[in-house]
């Protein structure tokens, strides 16, 4: 390559923005090295050059003269290699020669190419790889016609990385790139890239589906004529963006015309075609208006001055428009042709005007103003417009108002503006001009006055109020005039006004009121009202004007009291009064009224409508005598034709001092009282009180239900009775009372008994009442009492009642023979007629004596004898026994001697025919063999029942009981029961043993009480320890014999699975079943049971700390006898780490592993095996582990940072770390392109470093970084110095301070606060590390392995990130680009690296048993993005996980949240939020 070349291509790379000195200096520096060796740099065209002039000659010389070359430059990789670099190239060397060349890659180099230096050796083999190399892809498979933007590269390299997919070689997409242009530098590639993706790119959308879009725009702007339209079209399937779609279609369209064109979508560059300009022409040349100006109807419009009627107008016209979002005023401004709304508003305020025409004709207008009711602009205009605006008038009045004036005026003044009131002289104002015309046109409704006078002989009241309904009436529908208005006009001239409060004004009110005054007369006759007076219902006011409103007629308009008022003058007229009424009412008693007058002369001739006569005849059969009955005994009697009601009749029918109906004032006379009084003094019964006596004699029961049917049923024969039973029930109640006073007279109304007495002295008035009140008779109780004096027995005769072979003696079958010895034709309850017999029999005793009182049946009195037990006594003197003897009871077999066995033996001997139960026959049973058994014939044995608690009382059960005692037998005896293999001593074992011996018994016996009749106990099982039962003496007799199958010793626990309950029952029956016939009992016993024999423990498991458990004891055995199974002599374990967490996760896996039979939970796996290794060794399995690990640790070398490159050293590194080195501060490449000497080798050096030493050795560390206490280091990058690695934002042309790819937010420093990423902090990148606390974690191990990999490596010489993220320059803060988490300023979030290595193998050995950890032979150390809790590739969430895993405190993890405050949200890598919550 020339000189010319390379001075060539550093005037087309360098840019202004290499103006900085240091980076001039470097780039200077690179090009004069490759003049100096010859070095192709990064042009094509050179590359091309090179590789043509020297490939052949310097391939073939290799090929014939390398002797000593350990490969071929054929045998090299380069088809597959990743970049035809130094670096990689170099890679391909050493990866063929392997490590048995006796020298090196570079010298390999120079021996193939024939060359003497490595620059030399390496290009040349670069232009061997370049024609060698092959990309997953090629270019003509990139699919271009639909990439989202060509300008972008980005977007290509996308595309790049779809093709990659499934591809071997792991190229970057810009390798690749350069792989399939068959360029040498990215920067080629990239414009091969573009320029084919010029060639192929293709819209989604057809040109002609645009102009389709353009027609029916809203308008023709940036977003409505061109976003919109695109936007609507752009499918699913499109990948692209509005802009970027609009820039496909212009370059489509223009490519041909314009091949050269550069488009854009907007910029103020002249020498490009702008997409959005030019589209937006494009919509201006197709848009379709929806109408036009001429179309609109400003004819019916409301209102031209508003533009608001315009723009509706405008869209009634759009409705069915295919441009549905078109606003109106955009309609507007395409149909005006303007540019502006402002604009468009005035052409069609001009264009209203010409067309607008009133709804209303002028003509009708003034028509209707004639009739109105005053000239007032809304009475007299806006009204009569209101009333002719029809539904299909858009306007309302007052728009109407305005277009007549207008359409009025246009042809005199054509430019005048017309409004409705304001006050600017140079408008015309429709109000006024209106009102005028209104005022010269007005007509009154009503045709004088004679029609009005005519009706006040009629009218309701002369006042102004009904003087004006009048004129209502006769103004007619038609007329719009208020009534005042009228009569203002058709009275004469003078009166001016309706109505005011000023003397000196004449008030046309008061003319038509002294006008009406003179003409008005009554609707009803004075002579037909004082005839109605005779039958009126009371003199009363409501009557009165009751009568009036009667005869006024259907055309009186006049309410009664007015009518009144009016016959009131005509009466006192007629009688020569000088008062004249003027109201009908006052509360006034001295002022004449209208009422007042027409009330005195109603009182001189109301009469009654009933005769006293007829109505003291009624009161004889009424059903009560109180003031309702009274009152309707009156109401029966009034005809038809009386309008009065009862009460005010009884007023009437009483002498004229009576003059009200009820109070309680004993000094005022009362017509209530009164007829009531006369009332009792004539009622009687419907029947004599002697047939009711008659009637007692059969009646089932005296109580007062029965009694009232009699009554009843003496009511039914009589035909003239009005009354119920109750109400008869009284009055004979009083009969009984009179027959002891015969000046008894009855009432029902104790608080009115004084009044009634005041009424008549002579009288003594009994009150009966149902409900015994105090001072009161109740009818029942005397009806009661004389019903007993009469009732007599249903039983004819008393020796009927006999009680020998009663079922038993208890009242029920007393009561039964009662029934079946009563008459034919009783219908008496027995228990009614057990008392009439008990008298009876009580009178035999002493038949001289009175009749005894009738004994309650039932009584809670223990001191009185009740009827049922007088009876019960009769019948235990007279009953007798149904068993024959009692020698027939047989107790000797009986089942056992209980309540119901020997109930069963009494039943057994009771013959067929007899019907008493048992008990109770047992009861006479007993009585009878204890009278049989006494020598004094005197004796009189007690009374017994069959059995109850009274100790006093002789129970024939207990009698029974001892007899059947004494006679009992058992069927076996406790020597003939075999417990020696039974399944264990519970009761239901000791009971089936029991029932297998009672074969041969003759009873059927159950096994319980055979137990106790063989024990000579009482009970089968009790509860109390105190009592022995049969239970007891037989279990003890069975724990004597029973034995177990298997002991302790025998069962192997060693790789139990659990030394739980469950496992250790399923070792003991799987120990038994291998036993086989030695042990019996297996499988009738049960595995609890077996436990407890094994043990001799009290149970199998209770919650009582007083017993032993069997259960307690197995598991203690089995804790000490418990091995691992994971872990066995012999056996090992693959272990992702040789530290305790890794190896609990390894000791994990085996009990889950299916060829392992050792499914046991970790925990319990663990204790198994600490309990083995320290019954061995005195040592725990993790104190075993940590020595053996930490053994197995120290066979791997330890690498330093220095070794690295000879620079980095402990100081050099601190200062690194501190971003204070070269490294940190210059600007250049480590590797690809642009790289000078220094550099490169340090580039070269990190990336051997990493190939080697950083995979398979531990690395050192260096201070302060080896100190961190947090267990994680964090590094937070300000700055991208390297181009061409598609990271960070530094570019070939532009590299001077550029920002690293931003993955978070600085929130602050010690110094200040950094709340946005504005200047300067701008865009940081933050990357950290952790590991576990175990001393022989390998993260731990490794730390400093991953130090070097996400500083050095992964960010510095792959990604070019170095330097702190603010200046000290721009924030004084001391803080660092790495340390130690807990020493970072806080930030958002953080990106993470983890390390993974080949695992180590835990091995038991097999005589010692002791564990020993052996390490990979290589630790092949791999890098990849943290695996964390909630998100990969972040610090905060592989903490969070590390926590889980328990390798790393919540403390700790809190400590480092105060530096990842975004910790809540890792997904977010510009959570600003979370900066600003600490701020």
């Amino acid at each position: 390559m020339s000189h010319n070349d390379y001075l060539l291509y550093f005037a087309k790379n360098t840019s202004s923005n290499f103006s900085h000195k240091n980076t001039l200096m470097k780039l200077l520096f690179s090009i004069l090295s490759l003049l100096a060796v010859g070095t192709p740099v990064w042009s094509a065209q050179a590359t091309a050059r090179f590789r043509g002039g020297a490939k052949e000659t310097d391939r073939g010389l290799q090929e014939s003269e390398c002797t000593d070359c350990c490969t071929s430059i054929d045998a090299l990789p380069f088809e597959d290699i990743i970049l035809c670099d130094h670096g990689h190239i170099a890679h391909a060397i050493s990866t063929t020669i392997g490590g048995t060349c006796s020298h090196n890659r570079d010298v390999e180099a120079q021996k193939l190419s024939g060359k003497t230096t490595n620059d030399e050796a390496y290009n040349f083999l670069m232009g061997i790889c370049k024609d060698r190399i092959q990309g997953c892809t090629s270019l003509e498979s990139l699919d271009f016609a639909s990439i989202r933007d060509c300008h972008n590269v980005h977007w290509a390299k996308e595309e790049i990385r779809n093709k990659q997919v499934g591809c071997t070689v792991t190229r970057a997409d810009w390798q690749e790139a350069i792989a399939i242009t068959g360029t040498l530098s990215w920067i080629d590639a990239e414009a091969v890239l573009r320029e084919s993706c010029f060639e192929k790119i293709t819209p989604c959308i057809p040109y002609s589906d645009l102009v389709e879009g353009f027609k029916v725009a809203s308008e023709c702007s940036a977003w409505h004529g061109v976003h919109i339209p695109i936007q609507d079209r752009l499918g699913e399937s499109c990948k692209r963006t509005r802009e970027e779609e609009a820039v496909a279609i212009v370059w489509d369209r223009e490519k041909v015309a314009s091949p050269g064109t550069k488009v854009v979508w907007h910029d103020e560059d002249e020498t490009t075609t702008n997409a959005v300009d030019y589209l937006v022409e494009k919509c201006k040349e197709n848009i379709v208006p929806c109408t036009s100006l001429d179309a609109l109807d400003f004819v019916n419009i409301r209102e031209c001055s508003n533009s608001h009627w315009a723009r509706l107008e405008i869209q009634s016209k759009q409705a069915g428009c295919a441009a549905t979002t078109r606003a109106d005023w955009q309609e507007a401004m395409l149909i005006t042709n303007t540019p502006t709304w402002d604009e468009a508003a005035v052409a069609l305020r001009t264009k209203c005007y010409e067309k607008i025409t009133p709804c209303v004709q002028y003509t009708d207008l003034y028509d209707d103003m004639k009739v109105v009711g005053d000239c007032h602009s809304w009475t007299g205009v806006l009204n009569p417009i209101k009333a002719r605006l029809t539904e299909s008038c858009m306007r309302t009045d007052k728009e109407d108002a305005i277009a007549i004036v207008y359409n009025l005026e246009k042809d005199n003044n054509p430019n005048t503006i017309v409004v409705w009131n304001d006050e600017d002289e140079t408008t015309t104002d429709a109000e006024d001009y209106l009102v005028a015309e209104c005022e010269s046109r007005i007509t009154p409704c009503l045709d004088g006055t004679a029609a009005l006078f005519d009706r006040f002989s009629s009218i309701q009241l002369c006042n102004g109020h009904h003087v004006l309904q009048d004129i209502i009436f006769l103004q007619g529908e038609a007329c719009l005039r208020q009534a005042w208005q009228d009569a203002v006009l058709v009275s004469p001239d003078e009166y001016k006004i309706w109505h005011d409060n000023d003397p000196a004004t004449l008030d046309a009110q008061d003319y038509m009121v002294e006008q009406c005054s003179q003409r008005i007369t009554p609707c009803s006759s004075l002579d037909d009202l004082l005839t109605l007076f005779e039958s009126v219902q009371s003199c009363a006011d409501w009557h009165i004007r009751k009568d009036i409103e009667s005869l006024q007629g259907e055309g009186c308009r006049r309410n009664p009291d007015w009518d009144g008022v009016i016959l009131a003058k005509e009466l006192l007229e007629r009688e020569g009064s000088t008062e004249v009424p003027t109201r009908w009412w006052s509360d006034d008693p001295a002022e004449v009224t209208g009422y007042s007058a027409l009330r005195d002369k109603c009182e001189s001739i109301i009469k009654p409508c009933v005769e006293l006569e007829t109505l003291h005849l009624g009161f004889k059969t009424a059903q009560y005598c109180d003031a309702n009955h009274v009152r309707h005994e009156i109401d029966i009697l009034q005809d038809d034709e009386c309008r009065r009601n009862p009460y005010e009749d009884a007023v009437l029918l009483t002498p004229s001092d009576y003059a009200i109906w009820g109070d309680d004032d004993l000094n005022t006379k009362d017509a209530r009282i009164r007829l009531m009084n006369e009332c009792s003094v004539r009622i009687a019964p419907s029947f004599q009180l002697s047939e009711l006596e008659s009637d007692f004699v059969g009646i089932n029961i005296c109580d007062y239900g029965h009694i009232k049917q009699k009554i009843e049923a003496r009511q039914s024969t009589i035909a003239s009775t009005r009354r119920n039973g109750d109400q008869d029930a009284i009055l004979l109640a009083g009969e009984i009372l009179k027959n002891s006073d015969s000046t008894v007279l009855v009432t029902t109304h104790l608080d009115l008994v004084e009044q009634l007495e005041t009424e008549s002295p002579l009288a003594t008035y009994a009150v009966m009442s149902w409900g015994n009140q105090e001072g009161t008779y109740n009818p029942a109780t005397l009806l009661q009492t004389s019903c007993e004096e009469n009732i007599q027995p249903c039983v004819p005769s008393l020796d009927l009642i006999k009680f020998t072979n009663i079922t038993t003696c208890s009242y029920g079958h007393i009561k039964e023979i009662i029934r079946n010895n009563q008459g034919v034709d009783c219908t008496r309850h027995p228990d009614h007629d057990a008392a009439l017999i008990v008298r009876d029999f009580e009178w035999l005793e002493n038949p001289d004596g009175p009749r005894p009182a009738l004994r309650p049946i039932w009584d809670d009195d223990p001191n009185a004898l009740s009827g049922s037990e007088y009876l019960v006594e009769m019948c235990l003197e007279e009953v007798e026994s149904c068993v024959p003897s009692f020698d027939d009871l047989n107790f000797a077999d009986i089942e056992y001697c209980t309540h119901h066995h020997i109930t069963e033996e009494i039943t057994a001997s009771q013959p067929d025919t007899c019907d008493r139960h048992p008990h109770l026959d047992a009861t006479f049973l007993v009585r009878e063999h204890v009278y049989l058994n006494q020598d004094d014939p005197g004796y009189e044995p007690p009374v017994y029942v069959w059995n109850d608690n009274d100790p006093n009382t002789e129970n024939a059960f207990d009698y029974l009981m001892a007899t059947c005692e004494n006679d009992i037998t058992p069927c076996i005896e406790v020597e003939d029961l075999d417990f020696v293999n039974i399944e264990n001593c519970n009761q239901h074992y000791v009971r089936a043993e029991i029932i297998s011996k009672q074969e041969d018994c003759s009873s059927d016996r159950h096994p319980h009480h055979d137990a106790m009749i063989m024990t000579g106990t009482d009970v089968w099982y009790n509860e109390d320890p105190d009592v022995d039962s049969a239970l007891n003496v037989l279990q003890r007799e069975c724990e004597a014999t029973i034995e177990a199958c298997v002991s302790m010793e025998t069962l192997d626990f060693r790789y139990i699975r659990s030394c739980d309950d469950h496992h250790i029952r399923a070792l003991i029956d799987e120990t038994r079943e291998s036993i086989g016939d030695s042990c019996p009992s297996y499988p009738s016993r049960n595995v609890q049971d077996e436990a407890i024999l094994i043990t001799g423990a009290d149970v199998y498991h209770d919650l009582d700390d007083t017993t032993t458990n069997a259960n307690d004891v197995l598991i203690e055995y089995c804790l000490t006898k418990v091995e691992s199974c994971t872990l066995k002599r012999e056996d090992s374990l693959e272990v992702h780490g040789c530290d305790w967490i890794n190896f609990k996760d390894a000791v994990r896996k085996g009990t889950r592993d299916e060829n392992n039979d050792c499914a046991r939970r970790l925990d319990f796996e663990i204790f198994a095996m600490d309990r083995e290794l320290s019954a061995l060794f005195g040592k725990t399995s993790r104190e075993l582990l940590d020595e053996t690990c930490t053994t197995a640790w120290s066979g791997f070398n330890v690498s330093t940072f220095d070794q690295v490159d000879s620079e980095f050293t402990p100081a050099f590194m601190d200062d690194y770390t501190n971003g204070l080195t070269h490294l940190n501060s210059e600007t250049g490449n480590f590797q690809g392109q642009c790289t000078y000497d220094r550099n490169s080798e340090v580039g070269s050096n990190i990336a051997k470093f990493y190939m080697y030493d950083a995979k398979q050795n531990l690395v050192d560390g260096f201070n302060p970084l080896d100190t961190c206490q947090g267990q994680a280091i964090m590094c937070c990058f300000g700055r991208d110095r390297q181009f061409g690695d598609n990271n960070g934002n530094c570019h070939i042309d532009n590299c001077e301070d550029a920002d690293p790819a931003d993955n978070s937010n600085l929130c602050k420093t010690e110094t200040r606060a950094y709340p946005n990423n504005d200047p300067p902090e701008n865009e940081i990148h933050c990357h950290g590390l952790a590991w576990g606390a175990d001393d022989n974690e390998y993260t731990r191990k490794l730390m400093f392995n991953n130090f070097f990999y996400v500083s050095l490596y992964d960010h510095m010489y792959s990604r070019g990130y170095v330097e702190r993220t603010i200046r000290r320059e721009d924030d004084p803060a001391e803080f660092r680009m790495c340390d130690c988490v807990e020493e970072m300023p806080p930030v958002s979030r953080a990106d993470c690296t983890e390390v993974s290595i080949n695992p180590f193998t835990v091995h038991r050995d097999a005589t010692s048993g002791t564990v020993i950890a052996t390490a990979p032979e290589k630790l092949d150390v791999q890098y990849n993005a943290c695996r964390g809790d909630g998100r990969n590739n972040d610090l905060s969430a592989y903490i969070k996980r590390l926590v889980r895993e328990e390798r790393f405190s919540e403390a700790l993890q809190y400590q480092a949240y105060q530096t990842l405050v975004g910790y809540e949200n890792p997904n977010d890598n510009h959570n600003e939020a979370a900066c600003d919550a600490i701020l």
